[in-house]
C-alpha cells in the first residue's frame, strides 16, 4: 500500500518530532509518496535556505526539475530562478 504524506506530517519528520519518527519507524516498510501540493507548501514555507535543501531532500527525487517561468510567469520557484 502507497501512504500519501501530509504537510503536516512531513513538518513533524523534518522537525525531528519524537511521535513522527517513532511512526516512521513503525512504517517503514510502507511506500511513500508526497503529492505536488504538499511539495510546494513545504518548500514555500521554508524560512532560510537550510530549510529550502532540507525540504527537498525529504521531498523531491534527484532528477526532479522545477517548473519554471515560462509555463506560470512571475511565479516564484524554490531555487529563485
Amino acid at each position: 500500500m502507497t501512504v500519501l504524506l501530509d504537510t503536516d506530517v512531513l513538518i513533524d519528520c523534518l522537525r525531528g518530532t519524537p511521535a513522527a519518527r517513532v511512526w516512521l519507524e513503525q512504517a517503514e516498510s510502507q511506500a511513500f509518496q508526497v503529492p505536488g501540493v504538499v511539495a510546494m507548501e513545504l518548500l514555500m514555507g521554508c524560512r532560510n535556505k537550510v530549510e529550502l535543501e532540507r525540504a527537498r531532500c525529504a521531498t523531491l527525487p534527484p532528477s526532479a526539475a522545477y517548473v519554471g517561468s515560462t509555463i506560470a510567469p512571475g511565479a516564484p520557484t524554490p531555487r529563485g530562478d
